[in-house]
């Protein structure tokens, strides 16, 4: 049997020796190397892979800046950095920490790889990185953009690459001379394309005001016509004084009173005899109109009926007139007022009026 001294020795140096295997696990691990697969996707779904290995315990920083020297970034800080964590989620990373968090996820890989994926900026993130801008943070140039397979790849997705010799001014973009593209674009050359562009929509707002002022006075001048049109016809239609159409109520005819009585929605035709007491005929085109009233008589607003051949009148005779008309639904007094109108929509004549009386309905049988 042990003494229970001995057993607390015993423990105390198994606790010892079980806290330098861990610190120097620890140690060992935060000085390996952390093995890392990048894709890089262009727009055209193009991918280009890179397979490197970082030092220690990465900062966020330090990852996009050799990103940039990897795959020759000009401004590595505005492509996404995404990975798919043990869940199947795709998990997008931005700082230290994050990054610390993927690194301790290799410890359920068998590869030991950490996979990322990294996508271009869109929107506003694009435009800015279309700019021109200085080198990126590290001093990537020179023999870092060598390759014509890399450059070309780039070139398409529009990563500006730099030139050899270091960058240029600021506010232009390379010449086709060190490999960018043909066209510079100055201050002087930017600000003259926007004064450019705000002659061409003032000059495009003032035509615009002329065709709009143009085409109103011609729709004035085509109203103008129209009138003049209109009264000329009434006035050749009507001629002078001695020579207008007339026409006077004379009677109803038989078997017809002023008002008849009718029970509700009873289809009725009320009549009216008329006498032209004009020197000439009423002139085809002719119309019985309804002037005012109706009150749901079967009649809508602006209803209009020509006259028929036989209903044209000559000078001195006498025309009977009729209207097809239904009695509204509830019970009361209702009239519907009518005169006729030239061809010119110029009326003529008395008005004459339709007055119906609707009476109760009968009270239903109680058998």
């Amino acid at each position: 049997v042990v003494p229970p001294r001995h057993a607390q020795c015993k423990q105390a140096r198994a606790r010892q020796a079980n806290n330098e295997h861990t610190a120097m696990a620890g140690s060992s691990t935060q000085s390996a190397d952390v093995a890392l697969k990048v894709k890089l996707r262009a727009e055209e779904g193009d991918a280009v892979v890179r397979r490197f290995s970082l030092q220690g315990q990465p900062t966020f920083e330090e990852l996009q800046r050799v990103l940039g020297e990897v795959f020759h970034l000009p401004r590595p800080h505005l492509y996404r950095v995404t990975y798919v964590d043990e869940e199947g989620d795709v998990i997008t990373m931005s700082s230290t920490p994050e990054l610390h968090e993927a690194i301790a996820l290799l410890k359920g890989d068998r590869s030991g790889l950490l996979r990322l994926e990294l996508s271009p900026p869109t929107g506003e993130e694009a435009a800015r990185l279309a700019t021109p801008a200085a080198a990126p943070p590290g001093g990537v140039g020179g023999e870092a953009v060598q390759g014509a397979e890399s450059d070309g790849k780039w070139r398409q997705m529009g990563a500006q690459s730099v030139p050899r010799g270091g960058p240029q001014k600021r506010g232009c973009r390379w010449g086709p001379e060190r490999g960018g593209h043909s066209k510079w674009h100055s201050k002087e050359e930017k600000a003259q394309a926007k004064a450019q562009a705000k002659a061409a929509e003032r000059e495009e707002r003032e035509q615009r005001k002329l065709r709009e002022k143009a085409a109103q006075r011609q729709l004035k001048e085509e109203e103008k016509e129209h009138w003049r049109l209109m009264r000329d016809g009434a006035r050749a239609c009507e001629g002078d004084a001695s020579n207008r159409l007339h026409a006077r109520f004379v009677r109803f005819p038989p078997g017809q009173g002023e008002r008849v009585a009718l029970e509700p929605f009873e289809p009725f035709a009320f009549e009216w005899v008329l006498r032209n007491e004009g020197k000439r005929a009423w002139p085809r085109g002719t119309a019985l109109v309804l002037c005012k009233g109706s009150d749901g008589m079967g009649v809508p607003a602006g209803y209009q009926r020509l006259l028929t051949e036989q209903e044209l009148a000559p000078p001195e005779q006498e025309v009977t007139l009729p209207v097809h008309l239904v009695a509204p639904p509830r019970p009361g007094h209702y009239a519907a007022h009518f005169r006729l109108a030239a061809p010119s929509g110029r009326k003529f004549g008395q008005r004459i009026s339709a007055l119906a009386a609707v009476r109760d309905p009968p009270p239903a049988s109680q058998y």
